[in-house]
Order: C-alpha cells, then structure tokens, then sequence
C-alpha cells in the first residue's frame, strides 16, 4: 500500500528546517540524527534524487550490504560489494549516508598494510590493527581508488591478505611481533573509479574473486538535466545531503529493530540463482590468450590469438554471495520472501561484476535475441564503435573459453566466411529468466540498420575455429 504523503510532507518540511537551522548556526557536520516516526522506502529515493542523480537499485544495493552486518545469519559469506563509477558519480555521497549506523566503521581510504601490520609501537603504548576492529562489522571505504593507484606490487600484497580475510580467518607472522591471528566476519562497501580497477582487474580474478561489481549505470539525458538543476541549488544542498544522511540511517535502523525474517525461496528462485552463479563464475574467469602469426596463401601476415590458460572458478562461492545479497535485498524492500525483483538486480550485479568488454558483449547478444540470434565480431563492432574489430575477436575467444558464448558457420556459405557467436543455452536461461520474458531488455539498435555482413571479413587458418583471424 503506498504511503499517504499529504500527512507525511509537513513533517518532513519540519525536518528539513531543522537541519537548514543547524548549519545555518556554523555547525559544520552536525550529527546525524535518528529520525523516530516510521519511514517508507520511497522517502529515503527521494530523499537522494534531491542531491544527485542515483539508481533506486544502487541505494538498495547499499543499503543491503551495510544491513548484513546486523544480521549475518541469512548469508553464509560475507557480502564485499564495490561501487564502480566515474568521479562525481555520487559514490561518495551514498556511502557517507551510512555513516550514522553504530555497526559502520567507515574509512576514507586504507594505508597499504591497514590489516595487520609488523609496527611494534614504542613502550607503553598500543599497536592496532584494522582486524581487531572488525568483527561483526561493515568496513565502507570510501576511496579505494587512492590505494589500488598505490605500485603493484603493493596493491597485489593486500589484495591476496584480502582473498583469506574473506575467509574469517586470519594469521600473519612477523619478525617484530611474531605469529598473530585474527578471527573476523565482516561486510565491505567501498568505492572506485573505473580506471584505477581495470589496473588490476586480471590479477584480482585470478587469485579468487571475492567482491561483487556494482557498476553505476550511465546517465541518461534526463537524469544529466536534472542534474544539472540540483547543482544550481547549492544554497540548499547541504541540507539535503545530511537530510538524505538521517533518511537512510533512520530507515536501516528500523528495519533491524523489527527484526524481520523471511521465508526460504522457492524452486523457480533457486533455479534462477544457481544460473546466475554459473553466469558470475564464468564472467569472472580468467583466460590467458597468446598472439600468434602466420602468412597466408598471398604471403601476407596474419594474426590470430590462441587461448592458453583458463582459470574458472566453482559456482559456489558465487551462489552464497548472491543468495545472501538477494535476501537483504528482499528486507530492504519490504518483502517476505525473496522475489523476481531480486533477481533482476541480480543479474544486472553479475553483468557489472565481469569485466566491463565482457559484459558489453554478452548484454548485445541478449538484447538481440528477438532479432538476431547470433552476432560477427564486425556486426557487434558496429554496435560498440568504440573497441575495435580486433578487439571483439579476441573477446569471443576468451568468451568462447569460458562456456559463455559458441559459433557457427553457415552450411552453404563460402569456406572463409565468420564465424556467428551466440550465447550458449545455459547462460541465456540464466538472463531470460532472471530478467523475466517480460522485462528483457529492449533492442537499442536493430541489427537490421547495420551494413549487410560481410562474409569475407576472416580467412580460413589452420587451425580453424580454434583461432580467428585479424587484419
């Protein structure tokens, strides 16, 4: 039943001048405060649409993983969740909202040895380490991209402390202060810029993944105008950013004291998780690939890339992560049991959670399935003019060596015709039906408007379908 608001906007009016009132008496960052009467889903959207352009899904995510911490029982893994985003992409502000809750141990950023460190501090005085804080909290970083900018060799270090921390479990010896072990189960929301992740995208998935992606979705034309309308208003928008502050902190609060519980998911729902565990297993895979060169029948050098590696995780870890994240988002939003809309926010996480040139592939093969059920690398190019041809050949290989795509040629065409790339069964299930037939994506341009394929854009190579070719 939606809220009546003709009785809650005089309260909220009266709120919001109180908060004007504190800042207006030089109170630079008065304290958050617990706002007691009940508070609806719909306010805190609100309450953030009014200082910057945000995705509802984005809010939920967020508030879901800050909720786990207060009750870690309906996950059997701790939740890392990652917002990937541009700057001012309103990371930073939603996270800050978070920062009110007594379970939030809330950082800027992390030195490059925050966990447990060797420092022996002089007599008399204690040595800390982050880990002793932890437990049974929610660690949000505000800034990873300062630390995944730190040399690499650095940002590996922590990153492989990180893959057995997930663990619970932690033990470390040091010279100075000798064997220490640390037990911890906590949830993590950080923050990062596109950029400073892609650094170190390939080593992260080849130790282990243990973070979800949750990439910010682009602006669209409306959201950029209103945008743009918000920042004209900067007299008021601090106010509102603190107000957006106590509407999340007030709404978490009283769903953790309703102690809510929820009922176990049905068949069709398990279904759906166990294909979308198998999508972000594979997604986040890591294949190795080699370029390889040979002279065709003109003499003429021609490249290919042989897959030579691959590394692909189990679906379980996946399963837990996104079973776990599923049902607080189902709390989040006020349901009994986790449903359908869970599972395309869900879907969407696992898209964002593979590379970004991966899931750009995978998601124009699903959208053209009411059209087209297979794409050539020149086909999928013109739809993504800003990677190359080349680059989409190697793509379907790596994708091809992690089971998510297969090809053919046609029966009757000529021997060094393309290959078409599909989406194999299992991960376009998954999609169709986390998506729902009824919310597929919509076909953003219609293969019919590209330039008639061309069936001579590869030649024939010795080893076939193994390699393909690149001019």
């Amino acid at each position: 039943m939606e809220q009546d608001y003709t009785k809650v906007e005089p309260q909220i009016e009266k709120e919001f001048q109180k908060i004007e009132s504190e800042i207006k008496d030089n109170k630079k960052d008065p304290d958050v405060e617990l706002i007691t009467r009940h508070i609806e889903l719909e306010e805190v959207y609100q309450a953030f649409e009014k200082i910057g352009a945000v995705s509802r899904e984005v809010i939920d995510i967020a508030m879901a993983i800050a909720y786990s911490s207060l009750k870690s029982d309906l996950a059997d893994v701790p939740l890392w969740g990652v917002l990937v985003g541009p700057p001012s992409s309103m990371k930073t502000e939603l996270v800050k909202a978070l920062r009110g809750l007594s379970h939030i141990y809330y950082l800027d950023t992390l030195t490059s040895n925050p966990f447990s460190s060797g420092y022996v501090a002089p007599k008399g005085r204690k040595s800390y380490d982050l880990l002793d804080e932890l437990d049974n909290k929610c660690l949000v970083i505000r800034d990873m991209t300062t630390l995944f900018s730190l040399n690499e060799e650095t940002v590996k270090k922590l990153l492989g402390e990180l893959v057995a921390i997930y663990d619970e479990e932690f033990a470390k010896f040091s010279p100075t202060r000798g064997l220490k072990s640390y037990k911890a189960k906590f949830s993590l929301l950080g923050c990062i810029t596109p950029a400073a992740l892609n650094k170190h995208r390939r080593y992260i998935d080849m130790i282990g993944a243990r973070f979800l992606f949750i990439r910010l979705p682009e602006l669209t034309s409306e959201r950029e105008r209103k945008g743009f309308g918000i920042a004209w208003q900067s007299e008021k928008r601090k106010g509102l950013i603190k107000y957006a502050r106590e509407i999340m902190y007030s709404y978490i609060t009283q769903i953790d004291g309703k102690n809510p519980i929820l009922l176990p998911e049905d068949v069709n729902i398990q279904e759906i998780l166990n294909g979308l565990a198998v999508l972000v297993s594979r997604g986040r895979g890591t294949v190795l690939t080699k370029q390889q060169s040979f002279k065709d029948d003109e003499g003429k050098d021609r490249t290919y890339y042989e897959v030579e590696d691959v590394q692909v995780e189990e679906p379980w870890r996946a399963l837990l992560q996104l079973r776990g994240l599923s049902r607080y988002l189902a709390i989040v939003r006020g349901k009994e049991t986790v449903t359908t809309d869970e599972m395309k926010t869900l879907a969407e996480i696992g898209l964002s959670t593979m590379p970004v040139d991966r899931a750009e592939a995978v998601q124009q093969l699903f959208k053209q399935l009411n059209t087209r059920p297979s794409l050539t690398s020149k086909e999928l190019q013109a739809l993504l003019p800003h990677r190359s041809h080349r680059t989409f050949q190697r793509l379907f290989k790596e994708l091809e060596a992690l089971k998510m795509v297969d090809a053919y040629k046609e029966p009757d065409g000529p021997p060094n015709q393309p290959w078409h790339w599909f989406l194999r069964e299992d991960i376009q299930n998954a999609l169709t039906k986390a998506y729902g037939i009824e919310n597929m994506p919509q076909v953003e341009e219609e293969v019919k408007e590209l330039p008639p394929p061309n069936l001579f854009d590869a030649t024939e190579t010795p080893n076939d379908r193994t390699v393909e070719n690149t001019f």
